[in-house]
């Protein structure tokens, strides 16, 4: 049941990663730009930051040898405040400019929701009433790749998340993916499409697709608006609001949707 229910995710992941394919070739007799100001850094042993303010507070902290925020490896740690958990944990990142790869741990902690019974629906009410709060660890897979092409990125990427030790019947609201999900996997399909423009595709505005596997009978998909404005090499605000396509819950619309907006800053040893 478990391989059928991932059958979703597999393919709509091979189409993305299909098309990356289909149109590299355009990509690679495009004019290429002059470097950005990461590409152009030199390789070398580095400690690098991030930090973010907005609908919520972000910490970084990358540890690692190449190209700072363009083309390296090492070792990432990370910290997520929102207005409903707390989250982060370490993790083995691979950053290249065509694909990034991570792999790492992760502690949550709900601020007031528990776990929820077994059932195929879900209201506000139910979601909120609970025994106590929960707190999970899970083990978080990702896989992002780019394609630069005129005027337009695309970045397909996969998400695969495990809570070991929460085999048994239960449902969670998982706060970073925002979705109610049966343990212990869950995975995410996702399409981001900007249109780019200005020096160093400075402004980027278009659209972000997800799709969610969450071991219940029914996927759960959301679509919405997304941005980024690179103010400086340092200085980005970005942000998305994915708003729910098809889903077996009735949530208000905040809790069934994915949203983000910050304004980041990051800095590296050796700038």
């Amino acid at each position: 049941m478990a391989e059928a229910a991932m059958r979703p995710l597999v393919t709509l992941s091979a189409i993305s990663f299909a098309l990356l394919g289909a149109v590299s070739a355009s990509a690679q007799v495009a004019s290429r730009p002059s470097p950005n100001y990461w590409e152009a850094a030199p390789r070398r042993t580095f400690v690098a930051g991030v930090v973010g303010g907005g609908a919520s507070a972000y910490a970084e902290l990358n540890v690692g040898y190449g190209r700072p925020f363009w083309s390296w490896f090492g070792f990432q740690g990370w910290l997520l405040a929102t207005t409903q958990a707390v989250m982060g944990g370490p993790s083995l990142k691979l950053n290249l400019p065509l694909v990034n790869v991570t792999l790492g741990q992760r502690i949550t902690r709900s601020y007031w929701r528990g776990t929820l019974p077994v059932a195929e629906h879900f209201t506000d009410r139910e979601l909120d009433e609970h025994d106590a709060a929960s707190a999970y660890g899970s083990w978080d897979a990702e896989v992002n790749a780019f394609l630069p092409l005129p005027h337009l990125l695309l970045s397909p990427s996969l998400v695969v998340h495990y809570l070991p030790g929460r085999a048994e019947p239960q449902r969670l609201y998982e706060e970073l993916q925002r979705v109610i999900f049966a343990p212990p996997w869950l995975g995410a399909a996702k399409l981001l499409a900007l249109f780019t423009w200005g020096s160093q595709r400075r402004y980027r505005v278009g659209a972000l697709g997800e799709l969610f596997v969450t071991g219940r009978e029914q996927t759960t998909t959301r679509l919405g608006p997304a941005f980024s404005v690179m103010i400086s090499p340092h200085l980005e605000v970005r942000g998305f609001l994915t708003l729910p396509i098809s889903t077996p819950d009735s949530l208000n619309w905040f809790d069934a949707s994915g949203a983000s907006l910050t304004l980041r800053y990051r800095r590296a040893s050796g700038d």
